[in-house]
C-alpha cells in the first residue's frame, strides 16, 4: 500500500526498523505492505508506526470535512467509504457476492 510506504518516510522509519519492530522478516512486511495482509497485520503496522490504524488507508488531508470514513474487511478484500452513500454501495457489493 502506498500509503504504508508514506507513513514510513514521513515517521522516518525504514522498512528494515519496521520488519525489525514487528518482530517479522522484511519480505513478510513488503509482502504485507502490497497488499497480503490481513487486519491483525495493519493493527500491529499502526501500532508500530504509532498511528490510528485508519491512516494506514487515507491520510488525514484526504479525510479532512469528511463526516464517515469506514474499512471493511470482507472476507480477503477491503473497502473503504467515506460518505454513507459509497458504504450503500459497498454492502450492496457484498451482498450481490
Amino acid at each position: 500500500m502506498n500509503r504504508i510506504k508514506e507513513l514510513l518516510k514521513e515517521k522516518g522509519v525504514t522498512i528494515n526498523e519496521l520488519s525489525d519492530k514487528l518482530g517479522i522478516s522484511r519480505v513478510t512486511l513488503s509482502s504485507q505492505i502490497n497488499g497480503t495482509a490481513n487486519i491483525i497485520s495493519y493493527e500491529k503496522i499502526a501500532k508500530a508506526l504509532n498511528v490510528p490504524m485508519w491512516q494506514l488507508f487515507a491520510s488525514p488531508e484526504e479525510t479532512k470535512g469528511e463526516d464517515l470514513i469506514a474499512l471493511i474487511q470482507y472476507k480477503s478484500d477491503y473497502y473503504k467509504a467515506t460518505s454513507v452513500d459509497e458504504l450503500k454501495k459497498i454492502i450492496f457489493q457484498i451482498e450481490e457476492k
